[in-house]
């Protein structure tokens, strides 16, 4: 498992739920310390990338999960403007 294959699912919308996601993450993140020792430079690289996941995890919000409405390919609308 790599993050090049975890984008291209997000993107065929593989994935049902966040959970499953956030398996394939902690994989990758799971990979790079049993694949490699420590000092070299995947494994420092998944050292930074189980910190940066660990922290964005941290914000995700508690509660149900909902399946958005928006166009995931769809850019982001203009912000509005004031009066």
């Amino acid at each position: 498992m790599d993050v090049g294959t975890i984008i291209k699912r997000v993107h065929n919308e593989y994935y049902t739920c966040v959970n499953e996601l956030l398996a394939d993450m902690r994989l990758v993140i799971s990979n790079c310390f049993t694949f490699n020792r420590p000092g070299e430079v995947v494994y420092r690289k998944g050292m930074q990338l189980e910190k940066f996941f660990l922290r964005i995890l941290a914000q995700l919000p508690y509660g149900p999960e909902y399946r958005s409405a928006r166009d995931p390919r769809a850019g982001r609308s203009p912000p509005p403007t004031e009066k």
